[in-house]
This record gives C-alpha cells, structure tokens and sequence, in this order.
C-alpha cells in the first residue's frame, strides 16, 4: 500500500506540473539577420579525403543493399519504354 501511495504522489505532482506549465514562446531576437544560402563546400581542403572516404563508404552501402534487395546490373540499360517507370541519368536508365 505505501508504494502505490508513493506512486500516485509522484504521478500527481507530474500531472499538476504539467497542466500548470504552458509553452515557452519561442521568438526571434531583434538583432537577428538572415543568412544568405549558400552551397556546400569544403571550406578546410585536408578534409578531402574524410569526405572522399564517407562517400566511397556511403556508395558501398547503398549499392549492396540494392543487390540484395533484387536490383540488376541488366536493370541498368533499361530499353526505353514509356509504359515503365525509369530514372534516366544521361545514358543510363534505372
């Protein structure tokens, strides 16, 4: 019995802290200037390889679940027919 007395104390308090409680508004500063977009770069050129490295991995990944998911190199040079659905990437069609 004490345990659950303990239990419905705690989950009182939590219930009536948050019914009190209201959201904080969230505004911008007065100050605050909008940057312009700009495109990714490498701003630090011996972060080359690191960036080579994660995109060899990254390609390595996506490209062993597509085989296993049943995807063909034949796939690759898809005949053009407009019934299929293709993404086509220059000469290639997927």
């Amino acid at each position: 019995h004490l345990q659950m007395s303990l239990f419905d104390q705690v989950l009182g308090q939590v219930k009536s802290t948050v019914s009190t409680n209201t959201a904080p508004t969230v505004q911008v500063p007065d100050d605050f200037e909008i940057p312009e977009p700009q495109p990714l770069t490498l701003t630090r050129p011996e972060n080359l390889p690191d960036v080579l490295k994660s995109s060899l991995a990254l390609a390595l990944r996506l490209g062993t679940g597509a085989f296993v998911l049943g995807w063909k190199i034949d796939s690759m040079f898809a005949p053009e027919d407009d019934e299929k659905y293709a993404l086509q990437l220059g000469p290639l069609r997927i």
